[in-house]
């Protein structure tokens, strides 16, 4: 077992507070006026002020070690995108042009392909059926 201690001060750009921690003290304790998670084994433990899609988008880039971490949200349409190392939440692509490398992209909540073309190269070319 890991088990980290924290303490300090931090401060957003306007030079608000917005996390402030000490360990170690008797008056140990957390103060945060900012959304936030803490532990993480498969799910994630203390969670605060966070929706449950930020919840899914936190998960997701935790269990793949930061592979996928970029979120694309909303329509887009005759586009050219990559897939790899992005989260598609509830989105909506047409007429767009995709690109698969790796493999390494999720997708939450609906969404749609519509009238896309899809190119796989590297290792995702290798996995094709």
């Amino acid at each position: 077992m890991f088990v980290t201690t924290l303490t300090g001060t931090f401060y957003n750009k306007k030079g608000e507070l917005v996390f402030s921690a000490n360990s170690g003290e008797q008056d140990e304790c957390i103060e945060a006026n900012v959304k936030g998670a803490f532990g993480f084994t498969g799910g994630l433990g203390l969670v605060q002020g966070m929706s449950k899609e930020e919840i899914d988008f936190a998960r997701i880039v935790l269990s793949s070690r930061g592979a996928i971490h970029e979120p694309i949200r909303g329509h887009l349409d005759a586009k050219e995108i990559t897939m790899d190392g992005k989260i598609f939440i509830n989105a909506r692509l047409t007429n767009c042009k995709i690109y698969v490398h790796t493999g390494d992209f999720a997708i939450s909540g609906p969404g749609a392909f519509e009238h896309c073309e899809f190119f796989f190269h590297d290792a995702a070319k290798r996995s094709e059926i």
